[in-house]
């Protein structure tokens, strides 16, 4: 397995995964991004599908899926989502930097992980064919996590010393094959209109989060960049339910 790969698993999941004495940095690795979020997505796709043929309905089993990815990623994600929604309780941006290095969740950060946590339900709930359901779970996770390659691009640090400062900016050949791995999978697994539209809806969303986190947070910390995998995938499903 390439170091490069073995960094992203150690990033996105919580599998054990061993790395050697001198492994790329996380910004080396971030081609692997979407890679792994494939992986995560073709496993719980498989699970929501055997649920599915079990005669499972849809609603219990995409608890289970996600309770699943959940374990799979440490709730790593939720995490920094919770963070980033308690943090926007203070006013000044060192204030908020504090906050977000707070382990304790506050109302804003549970409401967020419910909110969330219910949009990510609901879009899960409208898939009804096991083909569907693990060709989705592939696209969505997968597209999830390459945005985030672009996001740490392009944002500042908002710490000196925090996780996204001393992994360093991406190059544009990372970039590149991180968005491009996610756009091939949609348009060689899902209609082309459901491709396109998770594509569009994904970067809107990503653009609109970095935006956001630039000016709340003075830039990108791995917090900023859970929470916008567990932004862009919550908005990926529930678009689901929107039908043409």
């Amino acid at each position: 397995m390439g170091e490069g790969l073995r960094v992203a698993l150690v990033f996105l999941t919580r599998l054990p995964v061993g790395l050697g004495q001198r492994p790329p940095s996380l910004a080396e690795a971030s081609p692997w991004f979407a890679v792994v979020g494939a992986l995560l997505g073709l496993a719980a796709g498989l699970l929501f599908a055997g649920l599915s043929y079990a005669g499972m309905p849809s609603f219990p089993a995409s608890l289970v899926v996600l309770a699943f990815l959940v374990i799979a990623t440490g709730a790593l994600h939720e995490d920094g989502l919770a963070d980033c929604a308690d943090a926007l309780g203070p006013h000044d941006r060192a204030k908020r930097l504090e906050v977000m290095r707070d382990s304790r969740i506050g109302s804003f950060g549970a409401m967020a992980l419910i909110l969330v946590t219910l949009a990510r339900v609901a879009g899960l709930s409208s898939l009804w064919h096991p083909a569907d359901q693990v060709a989705t779970l592939v696209v969505v996770l997968a597209l999830s996590r390459g945005l985030l390659v672009p996001t740490m691009a392009v944002l500042s640090f908002a710490r000196p010393d925090g996780l996204a400062a001393r992994s360093g900016h991406p190059d544009k050949l990372s970039i590149a094959l991180a968005l491009a791995i996610p756009a091939l999978l949609a348009f060689a697994l899902l209609p082309p209109d459901r491709a396109l539209k998770l594509l569009a809806v994904g970067v809107v969303v990503a653009i609109a989060w970095a935006w956001f986190a630039q000016r709340a947070y003075g830039g990108q910390t791995g917090d900023v960049l859970g929470a916008q995998q567990q932004l862009v995938e919550a908005a990926l499903l529930l678009s689901l339910t929107v039908k043409p």
